[in-house]
């Protein structure tokens, strides 16, 4: 009987235990271009951009990037990235969203896989 209690005990504790812990940490990643301000696809992928950021805002387990690749180290970013990765880039149109270790390129794609949050 005792050992019964026992074990009743761990398993009810592992299972709050694993209750309390949430989901796992997961990076996003999200690397677009803005070349001209007032252009529609500029401006959609700015819209993108707020969209990944504020979803790690609003998640504690999600942290989240968005990386102009025509300003600053952007490019050298998204390059290193890739790179890790061995992902081929010359495959992929902008904008592109790493995912933990899944990748999505062009708005479509990355539209459908913001939805799913």
């Amino acid at each position: 009987m005792r050992v019964e209690l026992i074990l009743l005990v761990a398993t009810l504790a592992a299972i709050s235990g694993c209750a309390r812990r949430g989901p796992e940490p997961i990076a996003l990643t999200l690397y677009y271009e803005i070349v001209c301000p007032s252009c529609p696809e500029s401006a959609k992928s700015e819209a993108l951009a707020n969209q990944v950021l504020w979803l790690g805002r609003i998640h504690d387990h999600v942290t989240a990037r968005a990386i102009d690749v025509m300003h600053g180290s952007g490019l050298s970013e998204l390059a290193a990235e890739a790179a890790d990765r061995n992902v081929d880039l010359t495959a992929l149109p902008l904008p592109i969203l790493f995912v933990g270790s899944d990748v999505h390129s062009g708005f479509d794609a990355i539209e459908r896989t913001l939805e799913a949050w």
